[in-house]
């Protein structure tokens, strides 16, 4: 079940909410998610508001935005991965681990006409962060509403952070298009898998100076890693004339313990600078 943007209203909602409520006021967030559903639901003559409002219910604005921040009904504690996704609108929390939640991450580069046009990229959470994902939708099927719904709200989420991944070339950044050309939540065993290609706006000639990219979470509040370097692959085409080098960091002792150090009270908790001095870069060389 792949789900792709275009028509794709749950994804767009939840982007809108994400978009304009943002810098709202906690308390404030669940009438302004409300108001902007209802804007949307108003001004999009493509879908029926039975459909939209029957499966989902009074319930939309606090499973879009308040999941985020809410603390939920398993006494209070905030799951690894929204406590993940709370951090992309810039909620401060009080004590993290770091990192606390793992990602295994593979990237097939895409090309086309020898440009570079994109990414598609598959996250494998670890058990702990999967279980999390799929609480309160243990029972969903791929291709239920509900099973839409998740895969939207944490695809939201990734794109509110740019992917979290940097793409450069000659010291300048590439940019992306706003939205993915597909993506798909899945289940493999225990773990929450999503895959989701990553298009770039401009795509680059591939010869020519290198390419760097990199994905991480910059909190490092989640560690996203590549096993080795055979977890990127090349197409068939390019395998003779390009190159991929992954390079991995190693933190000094100082920096690990302050990594740590951001668990215990009274630290501030989060440090946005932490996560790229601990995550791995790309290099993309072609001829």
């Amino acid at each position: 079940m792949f789900v792709r943007f275009k028509g794709d209203h749950i994804l767009r909602r939840h982007l809108a909410m994400k978009r304009i409520c943002r810098r709202k006021p906690l308390q404030q967030l669940m009438s302004c998610g409300d108001e902007v559903l209802s804007a949307s639901i108003a001004r999009d003559e493509t879908v029926k508001e039975k459909r939209v409002r029957q499966p989902w219910g009074g319930k939309v604005a606090q499973g879009v935005i308040l999941v985020l921040y809410h603390r939920n009904r398993r006494g209070g504690r905030n799951p690894p991965w929204r406590v993940l996704l709370a951090l992309t609108w810039g909620v401060s929390q009080a004590a993290f681990a770091h990192p606390h939640s793992f990602i295994d991450m593979k990237t097939e580069i895409i090309s086309r006409d020898n440009y570079l046009s994109g990414f598609k990229m598959t996250w494998t959470m670890d058990e702990i962060t999967s279980a999390d994902v799929f609480y309160d939708d243990a029972g969903a099927k791929p291709d239920s509403v509900a099973w839409k719904k998740l895969a939207a709200q944490v695809m939201a989420n990734v794109l509110g952070q740019h992917y979290f991944t940097e793409v450069y070339r000659d010291g300048q950044r590439v940019k992306f298009e706003d939205m993915p050309a597909e993506y798909h939540l899945y289940r493999n065993g225990q773990k929450a898998v999503l895959m989701f290609v990553l298009p770039l706006a401009h795509p680059p000639l591939l010869a020519g100076s290198p390419i760097f990219f990199s994905t991480y979470d910059p909190t490092y509040f989640v560690d996203m890693t590549y096993r080795d370097e055979t977890a990127i692959t090349l197409p068939a085409g390019l395998s003779a004339g390009c190159k991929l080098t992954l390079m991995t960091p190693k933190p000094n002792p100082s920096l690990q313990a302050y990594a740590l150090s951001l668990d215990n009270p009274g630290s501030k908790g989060v440090d946005t600078s932490l996560g790229k001095q601990f995550a791995q870069r790309v290099q993309l060389q072609c001829h």
